[in-house]
């Protein structure tokens, strides 16, 4: 079990490293990328019989938050973003990816903060999501077993 996580990662952060390059630098997620990734995590998930309702219920979860938040703030958050949610929700399944995008999204605040106190960076100037989004993945999916053994108590 822990063999088929290490390579459900693998495959995620091998197939995100050039989604955050591309993000940070042009603020735009590759189709090619998310596509990879989700080809090899079904056919990993399919090959160990382990795909269930609970990776495109998650995919749905996230898709249905991020478009919500595209929607209510007037399209600053990018259809590419929302395209990694349904990734994200594939890959952590539900409510894992709602974890994800929580830390993602507390990341991604702290540091538009951050740099607008330190650097004096004005209010309005974009930053890229996806980076935030990965990284609140990975956090997640280390996350998630030992929290699911602390919700088992």
């Amino acid at each position: 079990m822990v063999a088929s996580r290490f390579a459900e990662l693998l495959i995620f952060a091998a197939c995100m490293a050039p989604v955050v390059y591309v993000d940070a630098r042009e603020r735009r997620i590759p189709d090619l990328w998310l596509l990879l990734a989700g080809a090899g995590l079904l056919a990993l998930r399919l090959g160990r019989g382990t795909l269930s309702w609970v990776q495109p219920v998650g995919a749905a979860a996230a898709v249905l938050l991020l478009q919500g938040v595209r929607l209510a703030f007037g399209r600053r958050l990018g259809l590419g973003d929302v395209k990694l949610g349904a990734l994200i929700g594939f890959l952590l399944g539900f409510p894992g990816c709602l974890l994800a995008v929580f830390v993602g999204a507390s990341a991604g605040t702290g540091f538009v903060l951050l740099r607008r106190v330190v650097a004096g960076v004005p209010q309005g100037q974009r930053v890229a999501f996806g980076p935030f989004l990965v990284s609140g993945a990975i956090a997640a999916f280390l996350l998630l077993p030992s929290l699911e053994a602390f919700w088992r108590l």
